[in-house]
């Protein structure tokens, strides 16, 4: 069967395969720690909503929902823009940001047919991206009453300190994991590689199938330090049998 003889195929070199699985686990560990900082994540939510007021009481108007709905992707233009950016790369200047980093960093997103926005940023200190997210909101609700002289911006929330924070950037068992997999495949394919450029001949099956020839006897292999005990101990057996005729002699 195939199956058979790429097992053992595998057993013959398993030393390859130990051999690439232990190099990528310590270099993908070693580069992990020495190269890859932790990555947080803090976000912020906004919901769009102007409703009309009629004798103190609140009412929700569906035209005005959909006209809400409708901003959203205007709004996420006007978060995006620099005339908001400039502004919140003015309060942070410890930071070095630019406006265009900072455009690159912000993700802006919405659910379909909802009025609420989520505003998110990602950095290695998790207190600086909550500052910059939450600057962020604010600036941009202000920017709204002056640009388009409404007010249906409200700030559900703001972005606060967490405990058991956890980075969102792929943790080490996931990149160890990973590194396995592929160090296996690769090892897998330099085992059928070798084999392939192999041609000795190693089983009484290759001997069949490569020369049409039957085996009738197999010499076993002799590792060196057995065949050094073997010739020890006839010398001592040849050594045992001499004795007694020389002294017969004498």
């Amino acid at each position: 069967m195939e199956l058979v003889k790429y097992v053992n195929m595998i057993r013959r070199r398993w030393i390859v395969l130990f051999l690439f699985i232990l190099i990528s686990s310590i270099t993908t560990a070693g580069a992990y720690v020495a190269f890859i900082d932790p990555v947080y994540e803090a976000s912020t939510k906004l919901l769009v909503n102007q409703s009309q007021t009629e004798e103190g009481v609140t009412q929700l108007d569906l035209n005005t929902i959909n006209t809400n709905i409708l901003l959203i992707n205007t709004y996420k233009e006007i978060i995006y823009s620099p005339i908001t950016m400039d502004k919140v790369v003015e309060l942070y200047p410890q930071q070095n940001l630019t406006t265009e980093k900072l455009i690159d960093a912000v993700k802006v997103t919405s659910v379909n047919d909802s009025q609420v926005m989520t505003i998110s940023i990602e950095h290695t200190s998790y207190e600086v991206a909550t500052n910059i997210v939450n600057s962020i909101s604010k600036v941009f609700k202000e920017q709204i009453n002056e640009i388009m002289n409404v007010d249906n911006v409200e700030i559900l929330y703001d972005a606060r300190p967490k405990d058991n924070l956890q980075p969102v950037n792929m943790g080490l068992p996931m990149s160890m994991a990973l590194s396995i997999v592929l160090s296996f495949i690769l090892g897998l394919g330099t085992v059928f590689l070798l084999e392939y450029l192999d041609d000795s001949v190693q089983t009484e099956q290759q001997i069949t199938e490569d020369l049409n020839l039957q085996t009738f006897c197999v010499v076993p292999y002799i590792r060196r330090k057995d065949w050094k005990i073997e010739k020890d101990t006839d010398a001592k057996n040849q050594k045992g049998v001499d004795t007694p005729y020389a002294s017969i002699e004498t």
